[in-house]
């Protein structure tokens, strides 16, 4: 430690300074050039951060986006799940969208039912099991984090925005789009519309 301040005072980056009773010990502090220096890696750091949560964004935004380009409707399996996609709040009042989504990796045709629910100030993936039945509970994992709250409307056939969806008629109809308005903790705001196929 001492050779790494001995180097940062020959640099000029810190400088030593005798303390007055009654400590009376040597001290280092930042000089101008150090404090100038500090401000540039404050700054990096933050820039750092905020790489970090553009890049979780786009994961995200890329999760939701597949998921719902490969959204399928009026599905009849035999494990009982609901058909289509189903969506509004938790009993807690978070909201959440549930949908049934082809597999394209899988060359069988199969189908997987994910959902998306706001907890905690996170936004979940929730995946079941391929044939698992409906009263299996899914496997959740954290897909953005930083929130402070999360709003889903859905567009129909007719253009209007609804605050719920619920297939009509026992149907699996598929909303148009899914509109997801995010609250970060920061207090900005950001609105994403995904499209159903």
């Amino acid at each position: 430690l001492s050779q790494r301040l001995q180097a940062l005072e020959r640099a000029g980056v810190v400088r030593r300074r005798r303390l007055g009773p009654p400590a009376a010990a040597w001290a280092y502090e930042l000089t101008e050039r150090g404090e100038a220096l500090d401000a540039v890696l404050m700054a990096e750091r933050y820039a750092s951060a905020e790489m970090a949560r553009w890049r979780q964004l786009a994961v995200a935004f890329s999760r939701i986006k597949y998921d719902c380009g490969n959204a399928v409707a009026e599905l009849r399996p035999s494990h009982g799940w609901r058909r289509g996609v189903h969506a509004g709040q938790e009993s807690d009042g978070s909201p959440y969208f549930e949908l049934d989504r082809l597999l394209p990796e899988d060359q069988a045709g199969g189908i997987q039912r994910v959902g998306y629910r706001y907890r905690d100030g996170t936004l979940l993936r929730r995946v079941w099991q391929e044939t698992a039945p409906a009263t299996e509970a899914p496997v959740e994992a954290p897909l953005l984090e930083g929130l402070s709250g999360v709003a889903l409307r859905y567009l129909d056939g007719k253009g209007n925005w609804l605050p719920e969806w619920t297939p009509s008629g026992g149907r699996g109809a598929l909303p148009r789009a899914v509109e997801m308005q995010f609250r970060f903790v920061s207090g900005e705001p950001l609105r994403r519309v995904f499209l159903l196929q």
